[in-house]
């Protein structure tokens, strides 16, 4: 069980994250988050990749986004 967690972000990483430091609303953060989810399952779609593939880059967007800030790194 100890090692299934390492893999979550505690909540104050959450909370606390490069974007809300930088000025972004928790609405914002997470409608930036939503609409890049929609482009990348949508490109993996027209690519017609495997659902594993997309929900890898899901997994990489959302973990690189919890320690770099949208306004620093060009989505």
């Amino acid at each position: 069980m100890a090692q299934q967690q390492a893999w979550l972000a505690p909540p104050s990483v959450l909370l606390n994250s490069p974007s809300r430091e930088d000025g972004f609303s928790e609405a914002e953060e997470r409608s930036l988050r939503h609409s890049t989810s929609l482009f990348i399952e949508e490109c993996a779609k027209e690519l017609r990749l495997p659902k594993v593939a997309a929900a890898t880059a899901l997994v990489f967007f959302h973990r690189f986004y919890a320690l770099q800030s949208f306004r620093r790194q060009n989505r």
